[in-house]
């Protein structure tokens, strides 16, 4: 997602799918963190400055506003699911990716759009069609 914001191999074809939906995109709550933890090591290896990171802020935030994405709720019953995932699962998970996988599954997402080919398989094994931007 972050991909949408932040120029890199990838990021027409992130475009390129969120125009093409006729649904809602949905995200997870995470994804505002990990968007401004990619901000912020983007500025400290000087690779952006403050003021793209503050216009890619406002870029999510107006996605927000527009309804290019819905955010998901977010409650103890996704920490459950994350845990059972991390235990049950073939496929290695991170915490944040489990959290992100369960609240999709908990928020009856059939489909997952993802760069990550961890979350990508974990997300297969569970059912769900995968959207792969993996680069």
């Amino acid at each position: 997602m972050a991909k949408r914001y932040v120029a890199e191999r990838g990021s027409a074809e992130i475009d390129r799918f969120v125009a093409a939906q006729e649904t809602d995109c949905v995200i997870c709550p995470l994804v505002a963190i990990e968007l401004e933890s990619i901000l912020q090591r983007l500025q400290r290896q000087r690779l952006i400055d403050a003021a793209f990171a503050h216009q890619a802020r406002r870029d999510f935030a107006s996605d927000l506003t527009s309804a290019v994405w819905s955010m998901l709720g977010f409650d103890a019953a996704c920490f459950a699911r994350g845990t059972e995932l991390l235990r049950t699962l073939k496929s290695p998970l991170a915490t944040l990716d489990a959290l992100h996988l369960a609240c999709a599954i908990e928020s009856g997402c059939d489909a997952i759009a993802t760069g990550d080919r961890q979350l990508a398989r974990a997300a297969e094994e569970s059912g769900l069609t995968i959207h792969s931007f993996i680069v």
